[in-house]
């Protein structure tokens, strides 16, 4: 039986099975699929007895504790190295991942690593390559960490200039009470500006209807008048008051 690995013809000499555990078995599909670019299926028999020659567990880090494939040849011929990263443990090509060894932003990774995920990473026992993803999230992480210490910070400092600040209570109290004094006062001034409008219009109101009255009173008298004096001329008419004139005589005889 020959290599499982699409990109390797071997047949001949040191193999290893597929782990019975799918977990370790999903693993090692995906090493495959990842460093020769092509898919792989395994026998569906259910005997378990797909392999993998040893030529793909060398690699040129000192050991592998996950006991992983990790060395191919892609199908452009090109030898090509995967590994797992130490944050997310999802596989990768070497050529995507940094080492923790490096440095991020002047720092080593491994120390920004155990600053902010406050974790005891044990670096000799497994890989010490972190992805691109990871390492984008471990310098947002670190950016966000030091923007919180810095706002810690700056509230120390606030709260310790307000200590240091005198407070003066009692004129503050009073400017509040002559401010008080000075709005009761007024409240006042208003109530009885109020009350004297109020009077003078209800004044006003009382003489409207009192010259109102009066006027109704003189017209009604004004009326009786005019209808004696209409009843008067029917009883009795007119006199032609007109004096006349005697008519010219003649001189009275001697």
């Amino acid at each position: 039986m020959s290599c499982i690995v699409p990109t390797c013809n071997v047949a001949s000499g040191y193999f290893r099975r597929f782990p019975r555990k799918s977990v370790l078995s999903e693993r090692w599909l995906d090493s495959i699929q990842k460093g020769c670019g092509m898919e792989v299926n395994l026998l569906d028999d259910g005997s378990n007895e797909s392999q993998i020659c040893v030529w793909h567990f060398e690699t040129t880090g000192d050991d592998n504790p996950l006991m992983e494939p990790r060395k191919y040849i892609d199908r452009y011929g090109h030898q090509v190295e995967i590994d797992s990263c130490r944050l997310c443990l999802e596989l990768f090509p070497t050529n995507q991942m940094v080492d923790a060894d490096g440095k991020l932003g002047g720092a080593r990774i491994k120390s920004l690593i155990s600053e902010s995920v406050e974790t005891d990473f044990q670096w000799n026992a497994v890989s010490t390559m972190i992805c691109t993803g990871c390492l984008v999230r471990l310098d947002l992480l670190t950016a966000i960490k030091n923007d919180f210490l810095s706002a810690a910070l700056k509230l120390h400092h606030l709260m310790d200039l307000v200590q240091q600040e005198p407070v003066q209570k009692v004129e503050v109290d009073m400017e509040i009470e002559e401010d008080c004094y000075l709005e009761e006062t007024t409240h006042d001034e208003m109530s009885l500006v109020l009350a004297n409008v109020q009077e003078c219009f209800v004044a006003e109101l009382d003489l409207k209807q009192i010259l109102q009255s009066e006027e109704e009173y003189y017209h009604e008298e004004e009326t009786s008048v005019d209808e004696l004096m209409s009843d008067s001329d029917e009883r009795n008419p007119p006199v032609d008051c007109e004096p006349k004139i005697p008519k010219k005589m003649g001189r009275p005889p001697k």
